[in-house]
């Protein structure tokens, strides 16, 4: 699994190991999963055209509707959609794929759901709901696997950003809880944080193979 805020090279990276894998002779296809592309992605929509949203402004001033939090904690239905939908994909893209022997690499798996319920306070966590989710979520994947963190100076990814384009990603305290997370989620797998900053994409390609021959090397 790969994991990282946005603009931290996770595609890039994700490309490079699935072409060597390739080479090797191994059967490997990329997982994706993201809430905009599942049913709850839809719900979203509806309430925001209804008028059920409220204005994110980010640090760069750009501002976006988004859907107002008090209202999915309002609807019992919502996370319960979430998580099926979410499951619904993981199931086909990646966990039967990895039961018939495929090498499954993943990008914006289960761990980015369970960071961005966390970061956009989708839940109150008061309620003490949210760890009951996240310890149902991290049953669907495997204890061997394993996580490559990428990280970066926040002020990089920043340019990186504005390089791109993006308009909205980019929030620095977006940025720092969701590597705080990571920190969190690499205690429950064999995990390996590299940062970026200074380094090209083929030196941490290189290291990433490292890491999985490293890794193979013990299973």
């Amino acid at each position: 699994m790969f994991y990282g805020p946005e603009g931290v090279g996770k595609s890039t990276q994700i490309e490079f190991l699935i072409r060597w894998l390739h080479v090797q002779g191994f059967r490997s296809r990329k997982c994706w999963v993201r809430s905009s592309h599942l049913f709850s992605y839809v719900l979203e929509q509806i309430l925001i055209r209804l008028g059920g949203y409220v204005y994110r402004k980010f640090p760069n001033g750009y501002v976006m509707k988004d859907v107002n939090p008090y209202i999915v904690r309002r609807l019992k239905f919502w996370i319960p959609l979430l998580i099926f939908s979410v499951l619904m994909k993981a199931l086909f893209a990646a966990v039967i794929p990895y039961r018939i022997g495929y090498c499954v690499v993943a990008e914006r798996y289960l761990l980015d759901l369970i960071a961005d319920l966390r970061i956009f306070n989708t839940l109150d966590l008061t309620e003490g709901k949210l760890a009951s989710i996240e310890t149902f979520l991290l049953r669907f994947i495997p204890r061997d696997s394993s996580l490559l963190i990428l990280t970066a100076n926040p002020e990089v990814l920043k340019n990186r950003y504005e390089k791109r384009g993006d308009k909205a990603i980019y929030s620095e305290r977006h940025v720092t809880s969701f590597m705080r997370f990571g920190e969190i989620f690499a205690k429950f797998f064999h995990s390996k944080m590299m940062d970026n900053t200074d380094k090209s994409k083929h030196e941490v390609h290189e290291e990433i193979l490292r890491f999985v021959q490293a890794r193979a090397s013990k299973v």
